[in-house]
């Protein structure tokens, strides 16, 4: 039997159903992961038998039971509170975790370990980004990422908000040790299928840590990382001899030793 995770924090919460029924129920977070607009969430529950999977723009209300806190804006809350469970395990919040965490759709984990290489302190990139006036200016140009950047610094109040954080959990300098870990390299990977991300950052993320992205699964290809929905491509795979993991495998890989 597996040890139950400990929770990094209790919460009274009325979460709004698919059906428009509100659900109120206290949860033990056990995992937080930032997205785009919101932070997916993993807890536990007296109500349910195993965890629960949601994403924090469909809670309408939160109440810290630790604290006694009732929060205003629960998605910026758990964003901060996200950050604060990093500084209490590492000393401090990375560049390229802060960076990940903001709300910007396309700054996922590879994106942002490039921006943090590139910019090296949160004040270089938001000096940079103050300033920014074409996808050339980036690291890599993208136009789509360039939109969602300077709609990020058109909000003059939500940029306040994350400066004042950065300074509140101690935004770290980027390590630049961190870039000679290629846990992939001489991987050659293929995606298929759909993923919990967009398929531009799983080829930076795979990228990032030293693999080949392909197209099609050839025998050249060591790797086919397959989510639902995976077609031709994951019989192709099996006839040329390819590994094939699934996203979750992928993760573990980029996180851990190369398997």
């Amino acid at each position: 039997m597996s040890t139950p995770r400990p929770a990094l924090f209790v919460a009274r919460i009325v979460v709004l159903m698919r059906d428009g029924e509100r659900s109120t129920m206290t949860i033990n977070v056990v995992e937080m992961q930032p997205r785009a607009d919101a932070m997916a969430i993993v807890a536990t529950t007296e109500e349910r038998s195993g965890p629960i999977r949601l994403d924090s723009d469909r809670i309408v209300e939160l109440f810290d039971v630790e604290t006694g806190e009732i929060v205003d804006s629960p998605s910026a809350w758990l964003r901060e509170r996200y950050l604060v469970d990093i500084v209490k395990r590492t000393g401090g919040v990375p560049l390229t975790d802060f960076l990940d965490a903001l709300p910007i759709a396309q700054l996922g984990p590879g994106t942002s370990s490039i921006f943090a290489a590139h910019y090296l302190t949160w004040g270089a990139c938001l000096t940079a980004w103050r300033h920014i006036r074409s996808p050339d200016e980036l690291p890599f140009t993208d136009r789509g990422l360039f939109e969602q950047i300077r709609a990020f610094m058109a909000d003059a109040a939500t940029v306040a908000n994350y400066d004042a954080m950065a300074t509140r959990v101690g935004v770290r300098p980027f390590d630049p040790s961190v870039a000679t870990k290629r846990q992939l390299a001489g991987w050659s990977i293929c995606f298929t299928g759909d993923l919990s991300i967009p398929r531009a950052e799983a080829r930076r993320l795979a990228e990032a840590a030293g693999a080949r992205v392909t197209t099609t699964p050839t025998r050249e290809c060591t790797h086919v990382v397959a989510g639902p929905g995976a077609g031709r491509k994951i019989e192709q795979a099996r006839e040329a001899g390819v590994t094939i993991l699934d996203e979750t495998a992928f993760r573990a890989a980029l996180a851990g030793p190369t398997i």
